[in-house]
């Protein structure tokens, strides 16, 4: 049995990039697809297309499939990654059928992609931040968890902002599709970050 299949997988384990350039940065996300992340976002909005390129390339290529781009959407294409996920800065998919997710940041947001498409159309939608975010100081929760039950919509919907493995039970009990982790991962020691989000893969949620 690999690492994390013993969990609900139907609950999605999420991974965004630092945006900015992290020291052993392709150890450290080989380490979190090999723990059974179900999806890496590469979201780095200050890097060139080079940059972007060259980041892809040094991944092993049995993880393109788990690879979602937010930048630069023709190289998930030519490297024939996992999708690419629309975003403020690239609000249009691309002109080739790849696999899509998007950005939303309120419930009227999510109201309307819900009632306008379907999931034949996204994988899912991330919604944030649901928690004050940790990478980004003074970004503060919109949603009360009290009154937000998501179980009724059709489309997938990740939580994102402030997320933290101790947070996917009772993000799964809303009715979530998934988490998002970013600066949970990505501040502070990443090795104890890697132990508690492994003990939390070999949950079933």
């Amino acid at each position: 049995m690999e690492k994390g299949e013993s969990r609900n997988t139907s609950f999605k384990i999420i991974v965004f990039t630092s945006p900015t350039s992290v020291k052993e940065e392709i150890k450290k996300l080989t380490q979190l697809l090999e723990a059974g992340v179900d999806h890496i976002h590469i979201r780095k909005p200050e890097w060139n297309k080079s940059q972007i390129e060259n980041l892809i390339r040094n991944i092993d290529n049995r993880f393109y499939p788990k690879l979602r781009l937010h930048d630069f959407f023709d190289l998930a294409e030519k490297y024939n990654l996992g999708g690419v996920q629309l975003n403020q800065r690239n609000p249009n998919p691309p002109d080739y059928k790849m696999s899509l997710s998007s950005s939303l940041h309120s419930i009227a947001e999510l109201d309307l992609v819900n009632k306008r498409y379907n999931n034949d159309y996204f994988d899912y939608v991330t919604l944030s931040p649901i928690f004050h975010s940790i990478s980004k100081k003074g970004y503060t929760s919109k949603f009360n968890l009290d009154y937000l039950n998501l179980k009724n919509y059709s489309i997938p919907v990740i939580a994102l902002g402030g997320i933290k493995p101790t947070d996917f039970k009772l993000l799964h009990e809303k009715g979530f599709s998934g988490a998002g982790l970013l600066g949970y991962i990505w501040e502070g020691s990443f090795e104890e970050k890697m132990k508690n989000l492994r003990e939390a893969l070999l949950q079933k949620v």
